[in-house]
């Protein structure tokens, strides 16, 4: 899973600065973000996440309890692992929670 992550958060870290589109599955993507919401090993997320509620808009994934933060799960993902280019995806009253989490 950790070899998926990467190919998934690395990919977007250089697409999104040049401007290119690309989804990965959807599978891949839920994947990825259940192995990362219950994890704090190299990445933190579990810790960054704690006591929010993640809602993916474009998937039926949905994780935790709390002020909400949705988006789409890629973004949520990249947000997960710290990442602020994901925020002008996401909206809810968790996203400010969220920011601060970063380390």
């Amino acid at each position: 899973m950790a070899m998926l992550g990467e190919i998934i958060v690395h990919g977007e870290d250089i697409r999104r600065p040049l401007g290119l589109q690309h989804r990965a599955s959807e599978a891949a993507l839920v994947a990825v973000a259940d192995s990362y919401k219950t994890s704090n090993f190299l990445l933190g997320a579990k810790r960054r996440i704690a006591g929010l509620k993640l809602n993916a808009t474009d998937s039926d994934w949905v994780w935790g309890d709390g002020p909400e933060v949705s988006g789409p799960l890629i973004s949520l993902i990249m947000a997960m692992t710290g990442r602020t280019g994901a925020d002008r995806d996401l909206t809810g009253e968790g996203l400010t929670t969220l920011q601060g989490a970063r380390s």
